[in-house]
């Protein structure tokens, strides 16, 4: 069986790393580009050169998940600006029509973003201005759509605090990408891809992207069926989803999963960063990977008390061990976790932009963990359910064909990531490391030269933290293994788990 191709949205670990994790789980071997073309943070991937590597990989897999903002501009970020013209964009994507061409079998799965509502921050200026571009895009929408007064009111106000420049790139960023998006769907109609996910990044319940969505919505509708395409939120995750859905699809499996939230009345409220309730978020990503709702595995879902906390945004802790985290984070009863039938998946959404310390207690501590399927408490709660979903959807393909001690020994390595990452990076050394950098003078957006120095403690830290958890509690000294922390893009807002020696 010849290998699925990954074109990824950039080379975080989450991107590239974590789909090829999944990936092994159920015994697939993804091929990706070289990791000198996919760029780095500021520095666009190559995405002309990544159109001809594609070009030539293309014949020889039976399939590809590819991410369109990388093979449009260089990736995420570089979605995000103007600099890739509007015909230099669509021309890129010609490769994928000359490859179907080539070969009309070829499956091919794509995803291309709905841009959020701001900017890149790096730096303490940007992040302020993307404040303020976030604001205007809500009041914007409210005021034209909505017809509201107040919103009108502010709008001025806050248009002035924006350089006029980086509004103006904004919109020529949003207006480039609205039309690459139009051409991802008359991909899907001349089929030519087989799957499209528009997946909206880090947005609000109003905002630019609400006609966009709609009018996306609008022309899908009138050329292609609606089980070819999904939108729904999240961004990183949307690689994995894929390549859980194309599993699913090809094994002829028919998976389903049952959700619970722990707080219904809570699902009915958005998340931090999405448009919709969280039941409807959960609802959408349950169909996009390729299940169908039902008796099979349970997705507990971790739900937050309104409106959705943001670790990224809350005070350090003022030391990165697990005992301080379980004083500071607020208690939450682990019990309803025991009722539900196994196998779990656990998607941890009390708080964005981290796990909740208390619930991994639960995890670790009443026996839960060894029947994990997946388990994700990272970013938005469109990350953290497409993560979760994608690894118990990929476990179960496991499970119906075969195990080997390759996919099981995969398994555990997802969960013992998910469980650094989400559960002791995000929540307790992140906010320490960031203060401990801006005590040296460096910005925890952007470490530049610091950057060892600060790596160095996060890895300190966390192999500290990661001890201390093994000697409390026999599942996660299950998982052990020699591992190292570093910091892919020289910030602190992600960590990468790397092999140890």
């Amino acid at each position: 069986m010849t290998a699925l191709l990954l074109l990824p949205l950039d080379d975080r670990p989450v991107n590239c790393a974590v789909p090829r994790q999944l990936g092994a789980v159920a015994g697939e071997a993804l091929v990706l580009p070289p990791p000198a073309l996919l760029g780095r943070f500021l520095r666009p991937g190559d995405a002309d050169a990544l159109a001809a590597w594609l070009s030539s990989h293309l014949d020889a897999a039976r399939g590809g998940i590819l991410a369109l903002d990388m093979l449009a501009y260089g990736g995420l970020v570089a979605s995000r600006t103007p600099v890739t013209p509007v015909d230099e964009a669509l021309a890129r994507l010609a490769v994928l029509r000359r490859a179907k061409a080539r070969r009309p079998e070829l499956r091919l799965s794509a995803f291309s973003v709905i841009m959020r509502l701001t900017i890149t921050g790096h730096d303490a200026e940007t992040r302020a201005a993307g404040r303020d571009i976030f604001r205007y895009s809500v009041l914007r929408d409210r005021a034209e759509r909505l017809g509201e007064a107040d919103a009108a009111a502010e709008l001025p106000a806050v248009e002035a605090r924006i350089p006029p420049a980086l509004l103006a790139a904004y919109l020529a960023a949003r207006a480039r990408n609205h039309a690459v998006n139009r051409a991802a769907l008359d991909l899907l109609a001349a089929g030519v891809l087989d799957f499209l996910a528009l997946v909206q990044e880090d947005t609000a319940p109003a905002g630019l992207h609400v006609a966009e969505q709609a009018a996306l919505a609008a022309y899908a509708r009138e050329r292609v069926a609606d089980a070819c395409w999904r939108l729904y939120a999240g961004t990183d995750e949307a690689a994995q989803t894929l390549l859980a859905r194309a599993v699913l699809r090809e094994r002829g499996l028919d998976w389903r999963a049952h959700p619970v939230h722990e707080d219904p009345a809570a699902a009915a409220h958005p998340a931090r960063f999405e448009d919709v309730p969280l039941a409807e978020t959960v609802r959408r990503h349950v169909d996009a990977v390729g299940a169908r709702a039902g008796a099979g595995t349970t997705l507990a879902v971790h739900t937050f008390a309104p409106p959705q906390p943001d670790l990224f945004e809350m005070a350090p802790l003022p030391d990165p061990t697990w005992e301080a985290a379980l004083a500071a984070y607020p208690p939450r009863d682990g019990a309803w976790l025991a009722r539900l039938p196994a196998p779990l998946a656990v998607a941890d959404v009390a708080y964005c932009n981290g796990g909740d310390p208390h619930l991994l207690h639960a995890l670790l501590d009443g026996g839960r963990y060894t029947v994990l399927h997946g388990y994700a408490g990272w970013n938005t709660a469109g990350n953290t359910l497409g993560t979760a979903l994608a690894h118990a959807a990929l476990r179960a393909a496991a499970l119906a064909g075969g195990v080997t001690l390759a996919m099981e020994a995969a398994h555990r390595d997802a969960l013992f990531t998910r469980l650094l990452d989400d559960g002791l990076y995000q929540p307790i050394v992140r906010g320490w490391a960031a203060a401990r950098a801006q005590e040296i003078g460096a910005s925890p957006l952007n470490l530049r030269d610091d950057a060892p120095r600060v790596e160095a403690w996060v890895n300190a830290a966390m192999q500290a933290l990661w001890r201390s958890l093994c000697a409390r509690y026999p599942a996660a000294a299950q998982l052990d293994r020699p591992f190292r922390a570093v910091l892919p893009w020289g910030r602190l807002f992600e960590v990468g788990i790397a092999p140890g020696t």
